[in-house]
């Protein structure tokens, strides 16, 4: 079996359609029994960590600490979709984690990077995005992703404006459904749907960083890394490192 048998890629359509607006819906990427087992291991690793001051709770780094997850990364749909878009050789970023009831005001996640000065994510070769696995249907009391299109090609304005969105453009907000996966460009600005009331359960989600393989991508691990918010210790677990080796997609 090919490589192109083994993981089936996005078709010209949808290819177009994240370049151009800096986000796409993978419907059903996930079964949603699968997404169910991952909320059942993760909600006692949650359990054991502290509070955020904001109430929210974290997994940094969770393929360094937990190989009972690797497989996501090597899930063949989502595999497929990210070798179309970033290339066969795509490269998993050290900004792998799961959170539990965050709910992030309007950034880019390139916003930390341009206030220390660094412009290195606006080079054309730069091809980086998120993949955001949600354990809930997208609600307006507080489930899914709220995205400005487009404003992944415009400057960063949260800079000088802050937390708000001060782009004169329509808000879009995809209807995701537990097993769907939402890409979005590092550069879009984007927020969590403000929570408006308690969930049936948590609000969970699993965030991936993926790029292009080339010095860009570990120029920004690099500075990922520093970061102090991310107190692991970076080192890929060993199982993991096993499974790069089977697999077409590296670990920055």
């Amino acid at each position: 079996m090919t490589q192109t048998q083994k993981f089936p890629g996005l078709g010209l359509d949808p290819i177009q359609r994240f370049l151009r607006d800096g986000y796409l819906v993978l419907p059903q990427c996930f079964e949603p029994h699968q997404i169910e087992q991952l909320r059942t291991e993760l909600t006692p690793i949650f359990a054991a960590k502290p509070n955020n001051p904001n109430g929210a709770k974290y997994v940094e780094d969770l393929f360094c600490e937990f190989p009972q997850f690797n497989w996501i990364l090597s899930h063949p749909p989502l595999v497929g979709a990210l070798r179309s878009l970033l290339g066969p050789d795509y490269l998993y970023i050290h900004e792998l984690s799961a959170h539990q009831e965050h709910w992030a005001p309007w950034h880019k996640d390139t916003t930390s990077q341009e206030k220390l000065g660094h412009s290195y994510h606006w080079d054309p070769r730069f091809l980086m995005l998120n993949v955001g696995i949600y354990f809930q249907d997208r609600s307006d009391d507080g489930g899914g992703m709220e995205l400005v299109p487009l404003s992944h090609i415009l400057p960063d304005l949260h800079i000088p404006h802050g937390d708000v969105n001060p782009y004169q453009i329509n808000v879009v907000s995809p209807d995701t459904r537990v097993g769907d996966v939402l890409l979005f460009h590092v550069r879009i600005s984007h927020r969590a749907i403000p929570k408006r009331r308690e969930l049936p359960r948590p609000k969970q989600a699993i965030y991936l960083t993926c790029s292009v393989n080339n010095e860009l991508a570990r120029t920004y691990t690099e500075h990922t890394v520093v970061r102090k918010e991310y107190t692991v210790g970076h080192d890929w677990h060993p199982e993991l490192r096993a499974l790069e080796s089977q697999q077409p997609w590296g670990l920055a």
